[in-house]
């Protein structure tokens, strides 16, 4: 098996773990694991595909971006609507007004500032 394999199984194990103690046991059961099978050396690179895995998995999470306080309420009644399980909400007020939903496959995006920039775009090219 190579690290890359490895490391999928790993986070697959580590994602549905119920708690921290469970996420412990397990990596501590893994060491174990490539101790008895002498593949000690390949922890690091393991790891290393492990860290790449969780980043890129952080990136597709679903997320809510906010405004202001303002619009978090709605704008997390209207992603449940749309399937989203537990978002991250972050503020960010260069978006003027409204919210952005980023799901796993789609984007939307209800930002006062996306709506400007589209207006914008009508009257210049009329």
């Amino acid at each position: 098996m190579k690290s890359k394999e490895y490391a999928k199984a790993l986070y697959e194990l580590l994602t549905s773990a119920k708690s921290q103690a469970e996420q412990e046991k397990i990596l501590e059961d893994f060491k174990e694991f490539l101790n008895k099978k002498s593949k000690k050396k390949m922890i690091s690179k393991i790891f290393g595909e492990l860290l790449r895995i969780y980043e890129k998995e952080e990136k597709r999470a679903p997320k809510i971006i906010v405004a202001s306080e303002d619009f978090k309420e709605k704008s997390q009644e209207l992603a449940k609507t749309y399937g989203v399980e537990n978002p991250q909400t972050k503020i960010n007020p260069n978006i003027v007004g409204g919210f952005i939903i980023k799901g796993r496959n789609f984007i939307l995006d209800n930002s006062y500032k996306h709506h400007l920039l589209e207006l914008y775009k009508k009257i210049v090219n009329s």
